[in-house]
Parts: C-alpha cells; sequence; structure tokens
C-alpha cells in the first residue's frame, strides 16, 4: 500500500511540478504580451537604436526632406551627431495621449527628437495590440551656407550638384584683393547662397578645394610652390628691413623699392615712419624661425604669401622679443615682382 501511496504520489508532484512550469509560462507570455503591447515598449526599442549608434536603421524610419538629403546623408551626419550619446525617452509634454502616444527622446536631458507612436494593424500574442512609428522626426541643426568658387566648378552637396539657381553673384573678388585690382586681371568667383542645409552635410568641389569658416567655403587659389622658393631669400630680407624700419634701424628707402609706388602698401608703409620715433634705442635686432604658408597664386601675375618669423633686441639690458605675421601681396611689372599690399 506505502507503494501505491508514494507511486501515485510522485506521480501527482510531477503533474503539478508541470502544471505548475506551465502556468508560470503562461503567466510570463502574457506578461511578456502585455509589455509588448504597451508603447513604451517602442519608444525603447527606439531609443535603444541611439544608444547603439544603429544610424542605418533610424535613418531608415525617418522622412527625406527635399533638396540636397538623402537617406545615405542623414546616416552620416547621425554619425556625427549621436556617437557616444547617452540616450532616454520621456512622454513628450502637452502632446502625449493615450490612444497617440507622442514620446521626447533626449540627449543630456536636451530634446534630440521625436517619436509619434500609432497602432499597428497587426495583433500581438493573445490579441494583444501592437505599435509601431507614425512619425520619427531628428532635430538636425541647419546653418545658411556660402560658397565661393571659379565659374566652371561643380560644387555638390551630399552628391547632389548645386544648380545655377543658387548662385547670388557672378562677379566676386574676394574683399582682400581689392586694393591689387587696378594692378591685374582677375577671374571672378561664382557666389552661392543656400539656406537651411543640414550642418555636418558633406561639401565638395570638383576641381579644388575650399577653406571652412564657419558656414563660408571658399575656394583655395593653388600653390606655386617653385616660385616661391625662388622668392624666399627676397622676401626674408625685405621683412628683415621692414622690421628694421619700424624699429628705426633702417630707412623708408631700403624696402620701398621692392614695393609698387603709390599703392596701398606704399602708401601704408611711408607712414610708418611717423610712428616709430617712439621707440627706445636698442640693441641690433636678430631675427628667427621664417616659415612661409598658404600661399595662392591668383593668376600668373599676382599672388600672396603669410609669412611668420620673430625677433628681438635688448633695452637697457631687458631682452624684448617678438612674433609677427604679414601677408604681402606681389605683382609682376615687367618681369620684376613687386609688393602692391600687405596686411600685418
Amino acid at each position: 500500500m506505502n507503494q501505491k501511496f508514494w507511486k501515485h504520489y510522485f506521480i501527482f508532484l510531477r503533474l503539478a511540478c508541470v502544471l505548475i512550469i506551465a502556468l508560470l509560462a503562461a503567466f510570463w507570455i502574457n506578461l511578456d504580451a502585455y509589455e509588448k503591447s504597451l508603447p513604451v515598449y517602442e519608444a525603447q526599442r527606439i531609443t535603444d537604436l541611439f544608444n547603439n549608434e544603429r544610424t542605418l536603421e533610424i535613418a531608415n524610419y525617418l522622412s527625406i526632406e527635399e533638396g540636397f538629403n538623402t537617406k545615405k546623408s542623414l546616416q552620416n551626419i547621425l554619425k556625427a551627431n549621436i556617437k557616444d550619446g547617452k540616450f532616454k525617452y520621456e512622454k513628450k509634454r502637452g502632446l502625449f495621449k493615450k490612444d497617440k502616444p507622442i514620446y521626447s527622446i533626449l540627449n543630456d536631458n536636451k530634446e534630440v527628437a521625436t517619436l509619434e507612436l500609432k497602432k499597428s494593424s497587426q495583433k500581438g500574442i493573445m490579441n494583444t495590440s501592437k505599435w509601431e512609428i507614425k512619425k520619427l522626426s531628428y532635430h538636425f541643426e541647419k546653418e545658411d551656407l556660402i560658397i565661393y568658387a571659379l565659374p566652371d566648378e561643380v560644387i555638390t552637396i551630399n552628391g547632389i550638384e548645386v544648380s545655377p539657381k543658387y548662385i547670388t553673384q557672378d562677379n566676386y573678388v574676394l574683399d582682400k584683393l581689392e586694393n591689387v585690382l587696378g594692378y591685374v586681371n582677375i577671374t571672378p568667383l561664382i557666389k552661392y547662397e543656400i539656406n537651411d542645409i543640414y550642418k555636418d552635410s558633406k561639401i565638395e568641389f570638383a576641381k579644388g578645394t575650399y577653406t571652412k569658416e564657419d558656414s563660408t567655403y571658399t575656394y583655395n587659389y593653388p600653390e606655386k610652390e617653385d616660385l616661391l622658393n625662388n622668392h624666399k631669400d627676397f622676401l626674408i630680407n625685405w621683412c628683415k628691413n621692414y622690421t628694421k624700419y619700424v624699429v628705426n634701424e633702417a630707412t623708408f628707402g631700403s624696402i620701398s623699392s621692392s614695393v609698387v609706388i603709390n599703392s596701398n602698401a606704399y602708401d601704408f608703409l611711408k607712414k610708418v615712419a611717423s610712428t616709430n620715433i617712439w621707440l627706445a634705442s636698442h640693441t641690433q635686432t636678430v631675427f628667427s624661425d621664417f616659415t612661409f604658408e598658404n600661399m595662392q597664386m591668383y593668376t600668373d601675375d599676382l599672388y600672396s604669401v603669410d609669412i611668420k618669423y620673430s625677433y628681438s633686441f635688448y633695452v637697457n639690458n631687458d631682452l624684448k622679443e617678438y612674433q609677427t605675421e604679414l601677408t604681402l601681396y606681389l605683382i609682376n611689372i615687367n618681369g620684376n615682382w613687386l609688393i602692391a599690399d600687405l596686411t600685418t
């Protein structure tokens, strides 16, 4: 009898365990189905895409504005914007409704995107509701671009060519060249103005390169290294005499023969003599560390170059040290290269 009892007891025990496991499984399935039927499940899923930098999947949900935007460009911009971010979601204040849930996606407590959900036509387990994305909007920063380029340049933004409709000026000459226009003929640049472009968009010149300053892109004129190398000794000697002239060690005549008469540079340098009389007597100036940067050849007869160097002297046993930078604009007149303008 005892054997039959224990036999039935263990059978009952096994059945009870199976039943409990089945009940627990059913409970967890229902609980999981219930959780997945809540809109926060979808909100968390999208937030995880941001935290895991799944830019391609995010870009697939975004609508593409007309203009210079593509799915690939959105993905690239997102890479730059969400890298190493810490994202979370919360109900969109003032707009969230149970039947029309809208969430804010935040990074460092700043809203970077909004997520609108809608009930899916599909049903989940146990006939529970499912939610899907109605609209995902990322708050891309925008900027207004200004581009200066040669007339034959092909410019693209995110791979899309910029059309002539964006041209606002077809005869633009760089402001820094204003004082040399009377000496050489310079091909004017084309000015483009393009508004509301996503920041971190890819700007490309097909033929040349550019310098970017804020949201302005300016064509880089080419260098001519051999010409600069031939002129370096002359330029160093002129800079030395210029500095000596400024500190009362040399006269205007030591530099004037290399300057275009009545040019902007000539008129500026003549006035230096009336402003350098304050300088105390000192030892002979010593020069060092001449460097040449940003040589730009605007035409065959005009170029500019930035020259940096250091100089020092003693005043009553007190060492005075200075670093200076000049930008010289040189023009070719009958085979002679002369300075027509400068900035200090």
